[in-house]
């Protein structure tokens, strides 16, 4: 799907949420938006239990880091009874949460004057204000307790930026700017450093790194050892001055020593490593299973083969779900996630899809998934193969939709029942039957000119609203084309 500048809940789709800010600055400070009109529908909390600030937004002029002058949105914040907390001035927002996901607040960039980076509460109370025309990205850290602030104090022009690391709320320095250092945490909130550039202004092969806890200020050094990543579980991937890999531990300890040419992060408590063939490894390092020339674990399944020419797919128990008889098993994503959904294929016959260790559905040879919206599944054409450059699966019967070719290179899905073509916030749209047609004018969605973010559940699979504007008015709407939330505004920020 297309990056798109609309509204955002805690909810949108991955791709759409903006996790890190750029520079942004806007020649002169909007007015003020008009209250938000109280329309007798349901606020976006009917829809699940979720964050009490939701996102609003106005065409403007921003600049950013790497765009001298190009048009951007500015947001604001509203409540749950679409109270305005804040208009909009902000070029960017991030919702944050704690350890285990509870929403906490939000951090937003400010775009005018006083420019800075503001964290509020989910009350929409300010708990931190951080001054600076020269902050260009922030992010927060999993668990809520610390935030990257990156600046370039001598100006965008300069191109040298400076990282550091503040706390939330305190606004203490926890890690005070460097130049060259990049910043990279793992969920658990734990910090890794990475000095691209040492006192000498050399950029080393082995990358000086330490661990940094936010919760005990601890610092950890690493000499020696080369880590880019602190992604999935503990222990993590690390490489050692001799270029063998091996595990490390929160703090900085071999706990797997050095001895694999590949080390692969690990999922429920397994991970792949390759010492000549490729092995199944739990985090004490034991062997679960070796002898392939091909293996990849996804935390509940494993691709493997063991002649590099054809491909399986065996269970955590290493039972065979299929055997190995396929050129390529491709996993499916929805919102950049990767769902239980995989697509088999094999030279010459139909492309398979499993979901779980069902078959549910096949599709000519030739073509590869896409992206999953709900139950809709594009399939993108290989340049080899004759036939539309896309086609469409539904899922829910297991059939194939053929569409007309221009409304498959452009059209995306809405509530699994319609189309939209193009799926661009700055042109109009049309709205088509999942077979091609035009909607009737009868149908409720009737009447909308754009459409834009899609609003999932937590499984990223099934859309429960959607950002439209349907004559004057846009907002939220759900699956049944009912406004949850409205608002007549469209304005132009002059330049």
């Amino acid at each position: 799907m297309k990056k798109s500048p609309a509204p955002l809940s805690l909810l949108v789709l991955p791709l759409l949420i903006l996790f890190s800010f750029s520079a942004c600055h806007s020649p002169a400070e909007p007015a003020a938006p008009p209250p938000a009109p109280k329309d007798p529908v349901p606020s976006l909390a009917a829809l699940r239990d979720g964050p009490a600030l939701y996102l609003t937004y106005r065409e403007g002029r921003t600049q950013t880091v790497w765009r001298q002058s190009a048009p951007d949105f500015l947001y604001g914040l509203i409540n749950q009874n679409g109270e305005v907390v804040a208009p909009e001035v902000f070029c960017a927002v991030q919702f944050y949460s704690d350890e285990d996901g509870h929403p906490l607040g939000l951090a937003a960039l400010r775009a005018v004057p006083p420019r800075g980076c503001l964290f509020y509460d989910l009350s929409g109370r300010v708990i931190l204000e951080v001054p600076g025309d020269d902050i260009s990205r922030a992010e927060v850290l999993p668990g809520g307790k610390a935030a990257i602030l990156e600046r370039y104090p001598g100006g965008l022009s300069d191109g040298l930026s400076r990282v550091e690391l503040i706390g939330i709320p305190s606004g203490e320095t926890l890690i005070p700017g460097r130049r060259e250092l990049e910043l990279r945490y793992a969920p658990s909130g734990l910090v890794l450093a990475l000095e691209w550039m040492d006192a000498d202004g050399n950029f080393p092969d082995v990358k000086p790194a330490w661990l940094f806890d936010p919760a005990t200020g601890r610092r950890t050094d690493l000499p020696g050892i080369e880590v880019y990543f602190l992604e999935g579980e503990a222990p993590w991937p690390a490489r050692a001055e001799d270029g063998r890999y091996g595990y490390i531990d929160a703090s900085g300890q071999w706990v797997i020593p050095p001895q694999y040419s590949r080390a692969d992060r690990f999922q429920n408590g397994r991970a792949v490593v390759q010492a000549g063939d490729c092995r199944l490894i739990d985090t004490e390092g034991t062997v679960l299973a070796q002898g392939y020339t091909r293996l990849e674990w996804n935390g509940s399944r494993c691709v493997y083969s063991t002649d590099d020419a054809h491909l399986g797919l065996m269970d955590a128990q290493f039972r065979d779900i299929v055997p190995m008889v396929y050129d390529r098993i491709d996993a499916v994503y929805a919102a950049d996630t990767a769902t239980s959904l995989l697509a088999l294929g094999a030279s010459g016959q139909p492309t398979r899809l499993l979901d779980g260790n069902t078959f549910v559905a096949q599709w000519p040879a030739g073509y590869t998934p896409d992206h999953l919206e709900g139950r809709l599944l594009w399939l993108s054409r290989q340049e080899a193969v004759p036939g539309p450059d896309r086609l469409l699966l539904d899922l829910s019967a297991g059939t194939l939709l053929r569409l007309p070719e221009q409304l498959a290179q452009n059209a995306s899905a809405l509530f699994d029942q319609f189309l939209v073509s193009p799926f661009w916030q700055e042109q109009t749209t049309a709205l088509y039957t999942l077979s091609g047609d035009p909607l009737p004018a009868a149908s409720p969605f009737a009447g909308i000119s754009r459409v834009s973010a899609l609003v999932y559940d937590e499984t990223g699979a099934a859309p429960l609203a959607a950002w439209v504007i349907r004559g004057p008015r846009q907002g939220y709407i759900n699956s049944a084309g009912d406004w949850l939330y409205a608002e007549s505004r469209w304005a132009a920020l002059d330049d």
